[in-house]
């Protein structure tokens, strides 16, 4: 009887794995062991012979990340490591020194951390899309936080003891440096510390209930996206001590009416520092800006922004009727003028070399631009939408016009095709020609050079960019005094051209320009289980291969590149990536040639958000 209750009771054992079972006489019985803590984690050994966790595979939700992993310290928390997990609640014990990028991103249910005194630094978008997250507090020791690090109206504390960061008012700070941090709910009116240097990349992003806010005269540069989606913010003041802009530093702050630039501002990056969100293009965004007097960089003229003797920069929706740029413009910036549907006629003067990306996008009033034969390029998409342009003045010949790089000029610059071109008949000189007042003869070199583009696409035939001869005075030189030979001037690779002066000028010009080859489009891209199928349009003329770049911003930051892809591909698998993510996606072609590679221009960029 006894034997076969002992024999019941053992079977019972194996089945519930958390009883202790009694036995007959010493012998003690236990349940079978649980899961090791090795078996949770994916992890690896790092140089310096400590362990970094990678991964995270158990299914318990409250968590407790141990010390040690195969009897070695963890000291890091690798890069996504716990992304999108269902985890609740984590506890981190004391021998972990960094969090790594995107370690906790998407954990939405994730509603309480702890972390140790060890801890000396947080990566990029840390804690992004924690949405359950109220509360976190930063250890006395940690001195780096990158950008990102946290999205989300979220309550931050930093221990009294830390000598780097620090909280007030609800933001959080980097002690006399850095802006890094203010929580997506805040409301109201907001008064920087005194001590603040830098307002950080998208340090006050999404903040829309945010009214106004005063910065403090130590301030020196504001990051790129700083105030975007800031919707509700009508009053701020740039203090005098600001030096630079980022770009889409003010993007989507509809409610701004008024700024006025510093006069020490001398970097205003990109074109898009002031403008509403590209989808909100077309809405009734009323901001004036102006620009201190003493402001030798910037300068607003008819209500346009421009760096002076560079690019035009911002110009409001609002804007109406013609519009004549300053004389000393040399650029039009990349969607500078983007959604100003009422502007009816445009000048642009003498000297301007490029017009930008996006540049009249839906001006959709405009039926008449005044170009000057300098323009040697008109990026894509440039008039996309302006359907009344009829009539292009351009002050070149016809064969200037044509020799024009015009990006996507079937598509996204396809009004250019059909507007009717008006040119300059008398093509027997250049403009501004002088002649040498006497026949002395005058030696000339590469130096007095220059061609109309060092840059052009493979198109099949021999491509000849036109010669600017110019002495030492600045004076152009008649075609009549040199002539010019063109040599490897047809397919991908580096081309030559040798000037031979002549009549009143004497020596030899050698000059080069590049012939990189033509460009693909991406024609979809499918989003996969933490990655994404990529399909472009085959481009096998003068091609060796083609380049994939993606990346999490928009702006191709910290982009990755998928190299090495053969000539006759036409789709490509990207892996690894992190599930549920917005990834940008762009590809150019290449051509290898005597051992070293040209580009094509980037594709136009596409959008896909990976699967879980």
């Amino acid at each position: 009887m006894k034997k076969r209750l002992l024999t019941f009771l053992l079977a019972l054992c194996v089945c519930a794995s958390s009883i202790i079972c009694p036995a007959e006489g010493n012998m003690s019985v236990w349940a079978a062991e649980t899961a090791s803590e090795e078996d949770k984690y994916e992890f690896k050994e790092l140089t310096n012979g400590t362990i970094e966790i990678t991964g995270y595979k158990d299914s318990a939700t409250t968590i407790t990340i141990p010390s040690t992993l195969n009897g070695k310290n963890v000291t890091s928390i690798g890069e996504s490591a716990f992304e999108d997990k269902s985890i609740t609640d984590v506890t981190i014990l004391g021998n972990v020194t960094s969090i790594g990028d995107y370690a906790f991103s998407g954990c939405s249910n994730l509603s309480s951390i702890t972390l140790p005194d060890s801890l000396t630094s947080i990566g990029e978008c840390a804690f992004s899309g924690c949405s359950a997250l109220t509360t976190l507090t930063i250890p006395k020791n940690v001195a780096s936080i990158d950008y990102g690090a946290f999205d989300t109206n979220l309550t931050i504390n930093v221990d009294s003891e830390n000598l780097t960061y620090a909280v007030e008012n609800d933001i959080l700070y980097a002690k006399g440096k850095d802006v890094l941090y203010c929580p997506t709910g805040k409301k109201g009116s907001v008064v920087l510390p005194a001590d603040i240097t830098s307002i950080g990349d998208y340090a006050f992003s999404g903040c829309s209930s945010l009214s106004s806010i005063t910065l403090p005269d130590s301030l020196t540069s504001i990051g790129e996206c700083a105030f975007s989606g800031c919707s509700s913010l009508s009053s701020i003041t740039l203090p005098d001590s600001l030096t630079s802009i980022g770009d889409y530093a003010f993007s989507g702050c509809s409610a701004l009416t008024t700024l006025t630039i510093p006069k020490n501002v001398s970097s205003i990056s990109g074109s898009s520092a002031f403008r509403v969100n590209d989808k909100d293009y077309e809405s009734k965004h009323r901001l004036i800006i102006n620009v201190a007097s003493e402001n030798p960089y910037y300068a607003v003229e008819n209500d346009i922004l421009y760096a002076k003797g560079k690019d035009v920069l911002y110009c409001p929706n609002w804007k109406k009727g013609s519009v004549v740029l300053p004389a000393d413009i040399t650029s039009i910036g990349n969607s500078s003028f983007m959604g100003c549907s009422g502007i009816t006629d445009i000048t642009i003067p003498a000297n301007t070399a490029n017009i930008g990306t996006q540049a009249f996008w839906s001006c959709s009033s405009l039926t008449s631009i005044t170009m000057p034969s300098s323009i040697t390029r008109i990026d894509a998409y440039a008039f996309y939408g302006c359907k009344q342009l009829k009539d292009i003045w351009y002050s070149g010949t016809k064969e200037q016009w044509d020799k024009i790089y015009i990006e996507n000029w079937k598509f996204g610059n396809d009004t250019l095709l059909h507007a009717t071109k008006h040119y300059n008949t008398d093509s027997t000189t250049p403009d501004n020609t002088q002649q040498p007042s006497t026949p002395t003869v005058t030696s000339l070199d590469s130096s007095n050079v220059q061609l109309s583009k060092t840059s052009v696409t493979y198109n099949g035939k021999a491509q000849e960019p036109s010669v600017i001869v110019k002495d030492a005075n600045g004076n152009i030189v008649n075609a009549a005094n040199y002539t010019v030979s063109y040599s490897n001037n047809t397919n991908v690779g580096q081309a030559s051209v040798t000037v031979t002066f002549s009549g009143n000028y004497s020596g030899t010009a050698n000059k080069t320009f590049l012939i990189v080859p033509k460009g693909t489009s991406i024609s979809k891209v499918t989003a996969q289980t933490k990655g994404f199928t990529v399909k472009w349009k085959k481009q096998a003329k003068q091609t060796t291969g083609y380049e994939i770049q993606y990346s999490t911003n928009k702006k191709f930051k910290k982009a990755k590149t998928a190299k090495k892809i053969k000539a006759k591909t036409t789709s490509k698998n990207i892996t690894k990536l992190k599930a549920q993510k917005k990834y940008y996606v762009r590809i150019r072609t290449y051509k290898k040639v005597n051992g070293k590679k040209y580009y094509s221009d980037w594709s136009k960029r596409k959008s896909v958000v990976t699967k879980k």
